[in-house]
């Protein structure tokens, strides 16, 4: 007959061998069943996340270049003046209408010089005055992508404010539209960059007849301004 401690020393060592052995028995399932659980919250996720941003609000910052400003066209200068390249800065509201079309406000602030326009090789140009830009547009955003990276192209119109730091010169508000495009980068659903390429135009034509006599007589893209820029800026989206 074997002792009582004997007996219960089998009995519990049998009882922790099933334990253990039905444990790794159930580790592989507990595995499996996480791995599930894990794809169905990222499943579930999915849509959510490809889902498009209703409102996106990038300020930005950048460099704008070129614009002439004919004699014909103002009150303040006998001769063609540059418009000086310079820093810009602004913001855009950007509300979606459905995951590829989007309408855009636009507003941004150019703080620059009208210069000499010469023309000839090596000459430097002079500063004649201070000038500032406000630009204020309305536009249709054309969306692609549908991941983290979203190429898109962008088509405003509105009104362009051109006030002269000249003494006795008021400012003048001018029609103006833009296109141009660029791609925004999501680092998350919230957050991303945007980076964008445009063009500006706007109508500096001093009156209805010399716009006539431009159009009519003239094919060159003379009696308006044009500009070019680049941006970069921050998308904070909701």
């Amino acid at each position: 007959m074997r002792p009582a401690g004997a007996l219960e020393f089998e009995t519990a060592f049998a009882l922790v061998t099933e334990v253990t052995m039905r444990r790794q028995a159930a580790m592989p399932r507990l595995m499996v069943a996480g791995q599930v659980l894990v794809a169905t919250f990222a499943l579930a996720a999915a849509p959510a996340l490809a889902q498009p941003t209703r409102i996106q609000i990038s300020p930005f910052a950048g460099y704008r270049w070129g614009g002439e400003l004919q004699a014909r066209d103002n009150a303040l200068f006998d001769r063609d003046v540059d418009v000086d390249d310079s820093e810009v800065f602004g913001a855009r509201l950007e509300v979606a209408l459905t995951e590829h079309f989007a309408i855009e406000l636009l507003g941004s602030h150019q703080p620059t010089q009208f210069t000499t326009n010469d023309d000839e090789l090596f000459a430097d140009d002079r500063a004649i005055a201070d000038v500032d830009i406000d630009t204020l547009q309305l536009g249709m955003v054309f969306q692609g992508g549908s991941g983290q990276v979203k190429p898109y192209g962008v088509v405003s119109l509105g009104v362009t404010r051109l006030d002269p730091h000249v003494r006795g010169a008021s400012s003048d508000e001018r029609l103006s539209g833009s296109f141009g495009g660029g791609v925004k980068v999501f680092l998350n659903r919230s957050f991303g960059l945007r980076f964008e390429g445009r063009g500006y135009w706007t109508d500096t034509v001093d009156n209805f007849d010399d716009e006539f006599h431009h159009d009519c007589c003239d094919s060159s893209s003379e009696g308006d301004l044009f500009q070019g820029e680049v941006t970069a800026g921050i998308i904070v989206a909701f």
